[in-house]
Formats: structure tokens, sequence, C-alpha cells
């Protein structure tokens, strides 16, 4: 059962409004924020905000997300979503797995919180789940793996194999990660904080971003690296966003610039892609209307808001029209 050390998949998902976009159209944000808006929602991408774990998250992190699982259960989306969940190649035996220690994440999972770099892999991200455990039960599973190290930090008991760590938190939260960057927030936890930590300019946006009601949140520093990807970056400093699917789709999303100026000139920028887009008979045919008009964008002082509302019906018909493709991109 060494999958407890496995490095996480990537997100497989085929979406072809967004690659039709990027084929026709040389500034790609408004192709990402309706990519964005199709893919929250028929997919699941991860008590509460997160905002309590903020301080276990490696220091070196220049993103962080949230999904607050909780209030995606009372979504009318939740049950289409881990249905889609149940194709997966890998879910009869990870269930089998969590079953002998008494865990199901449909009802004793509360909250996902990620953390890493945009310019690291998958292997190198810090994740914290925050639930109902058989804390007992699983670290006994998790200390009978080949070749794992079992390690102690004041009263907290950390599992290491090769270079991923697992380990209790406290009695409801539990992380996974890169050994370097999981490892002081054991410290953190112990109460002798060494290393852990956002900076302070990540810290907050993603505490601005955070909100109990909201079902998804990210927050991160724009690095060289995304600028490089994406030019129309080079003046924008930090990002945050939310979405709620509790009743239909909610969604801010929120660029921070150097200035107003370069703000307001963004904010034209798109809002004239915007009405291109909208003029496109795909559009249509893909069932994108509701969601292209739904998009407001303004200029807020050095910040772009986007703002995104999507009614259910919309969002039902975006679920039936997307959601088989993506369930055949997972298996």
């Amino acid at each position: 059962m060494n999958s407890y050390f496995h490095e996480a998949s990537e997100t497989r998902n085929a979406l072809l409004f967004l690659r039709f976009l990027e084929l026709n159209m040389k500034n790609l944000i408004v192709a990402k924020l309706v990519a964005l808006v199709v893919f929250l929602i028929t997919m699941p991408a991860f008590a509460g905000s997160g905002t309590n774990m903020l301080q276990y998250l490696p220091s070196d992190a220049d993103m962080v997300f949230a999904l607050n699982v909780e209030n995606l259960r009372t979504s009318p989306l939740f049950p289409q979503i881990w249905g889609m969940i149940e194709t997966m190649p890998e879910y009869a035996e990870a269930m089998a797995d969590m079953q002998q220690i008494g865990f199901d994440p449909r009802t004793d999972v509360n909250t996902l919180l990620f953390a890493g770099s945009s310019s690291q892999t998958n292997d190198d991200m810090v994740l914290l789940i925050e639930g109902n455990f058989n804390r007992p039960a699983i670290e006994g599973i998790i200390s009978m793996q080949d070749e794992t190290t079992v390690g102690q930090i004041g009263s907290l008991t950390y599992y290491s194999h090769e270079d991923q760590l697992a380990g209790f938190l406290s009695d409801s939260i539990v992380a996974f990660g890169d050994t370097s960057r999981t490892l002081p927030a054991f410290s953190v936890a112990a109460g002798a904080p060494n290393g852990a930590g956002l900076s302070n300019a990540l810290q907050g946006q993603a505490t601005a971003a955070a909100s109990s009601s909201t079902t998804f949140w990210i927050s991160g520093m724009i690095i060289p690296e995304m600028v490089v990807s994406s030019p129309e970056l080079a003046d924008v400093e930090a990002y945050r966003s939310t979405i709620n699917l509790v009743n239909g789709l909610i969604a801010n999303i929120l660029l921070v610039t150097v200035s107003p100026a370069v703000a307001t000139a963004f904010a034209t920028d798109i809002n004239t892609q915007l009405t291109q887009v909208r003029g496109m008979q795909e559009v249509a045919a893909f069932g994108l209307t509701n969601v292209v008009n739904g998009i407001i964008v303004i200029p807020v002082g050095n910040e772009v808001s986007a703002t995104i509302n999507v009614d259910q019906a919309t969002i039902d018909t975006l679920a039936a029209t997307f959601g088989p493709m993506i369930q055949q991109q997972m298996q």
C-alpha cells in the first residue's frame, strides 16, 4: 500500500472550447477564464476555509488553494462529481484500502489545502487534509509500509518513505508531501516553529481569498516562470480567486497589478477580448452563452476584478455536455 506516498496524478482534462480559444485568440486570459468556469462545473480539482492550516504551509510556496468539501457536499453538483470519481481506475482499490481503516472520503473529509510552487512538480506539493480520522488505525497502516522511516518531533510522529512524508499534525489534520517542505509543519504543530509559514505577501492574499462560505479558493504570487509562458502577466504581482458552487456558480477572480493605470488597461483589454468571444458562433454551439455573458470585468484600484455568475440550469447543461468528455479522460 505504498499508494500513500505515490505521486499525485495530474488532472487530465480536455476542454475543447479552451483549445478553440487558444487557437483563435492572442490574449489567453479570457480563454483561461472561461475554461476555469467549465472546469470547476464539471470537475472536483480539492469544516471551513483552511485558514487554520495556513501556519503549516512551506515558506517557499508561491501558491495555495483550498477545497471546502463540507461546502461542496451541499452543492447539487456533488453527486455528479463523486460519480465521476467512481469511474477512475484507482477508485475501487483506494476505497477498499480506506474502508479497512473506517474512513469514507465522501463524509469524513472537511477541507483540503494544497501549497507549492508553480515551478515545482506534484512531488514538491504539500497537502493538508482536515477531517474525521481513525488516527491509530491510519498510523498503524502507514508505519507498516515497506522502507518507512519513523521520526518524532515533540509528541508528534511522522513517517517518511524516500522523499515523501506523512503524519498527523493533530487528531483532525493529516499532512502529506515532500519531506523538506512538510517537516517544518510538524515543528509548528509541536510548538517549535522552524521554517514553516507563508511569506507575508502570500499570507495576505490567502487570507483575503479564504471564506468558510466558499467552495474553492486559490491565491498566489506571479513568478518569473509564469511570465515567460504568459507575457501578459508581466505587470501582475499576485492573484486570488473564490468560487461558490452551492447554488449555481458565483466566482470572483482578482489580479493584483503594479498600478491603477495597468489595472485599467488590463481590464479594457480583457473586455475587448470578451466582446470578440461573445460574437463567436462557437460560444452558442458549446452552450457557453450564459457563461460568457455572466463575466463582468472592472478595474478596482490596482486590481482587476472578474465576477462570474452562472445559474444552476446553465451549470446542469454544461455538466451534461462536458462531464462525459472529462470523465473519459479520467479513465
